[in-house]
């Protein structure tokens, strides 16, 4: 077995040869640019929905191991989001889930086949918009359009048991008797 590295975008052929040998048939091989996934994307969200997470993974279509092609070198890949409606929709990518920085790069790593977690901004607005990846001289490729609706939001009071709650005087319930419910769409 061998590991075969794709340098340019075009056909070509593998040919097999050893002093003493009979070479081999010539193989064909097609390079091509690998397609992004976006891995866990939502696709649907809300104006109540929390920052998206989602990793970028790369493959190449037509391959039997499709998914298990790696990185001969570390790629950075640029993020941005576009095609923004309104503009103020989403305010950018991120590198945690809660707090932490503003991104626009991550790296998928020498040997790897995607990076880690990107989070996409918790939506101001109803709207659309896509993320654009672009690993400079490897592919320039965009997710699916992401909508945002506006969250119908409500709350309900749920009891353990019965439809009406019966407490004791001068006492407190137990703690799973009653509860609050956020309700979103």
């Amino acid at each position: 077995n061998f590991i075969a590295t794709g340098l340019d975008v075009g056909s070509t052929e593998i040919e097999a040869t050893a002093t003493g040998a009979t070479a081999s048939t010539p193989l064909p091989v097609d390079v091509i640019e690998p397609q992004v996934i976006f891995r866990n994307i939502d696709g649907a969200r809300s104006t109540a929905s929390v920052r998206d997470n989602f990793v970028i993974q790369l493959q190449v279509p037509g391959s039997y191991y499709s998914s298990s092609h790696t990185a001969m070198q570390a790629l950075p890949i640029n993020l941005e989001i576009t095609d923004k409606n309104p503009l103020g929709v989403v305010n950018g990518l991120y590198d945690q889930a809660t707090g932490g920085n503003l991104i626009t790069q991550v790296t998928i790593p020498r040997g790897g086949s995607e990076s880690g977690w990107v989070y996409v901004a918790q939506p101001a607005l109803e709207g659309s918009y896509r993320v654009s990846v672009d690993i400079v001289g490897i592919t320039k490729q965009k997710s699916d359009v992401q909508t945002v609706i506006a969250a119908a939001q409500g709350l309900r009071l749920i009891r353990a048991y019965g439809s009406k709650a019966v407490l004791g005087k001068g006492m407190n319930t137990y703690q799973s008797e009653l509860a609050v419910q956020r309700l979103i769409n």
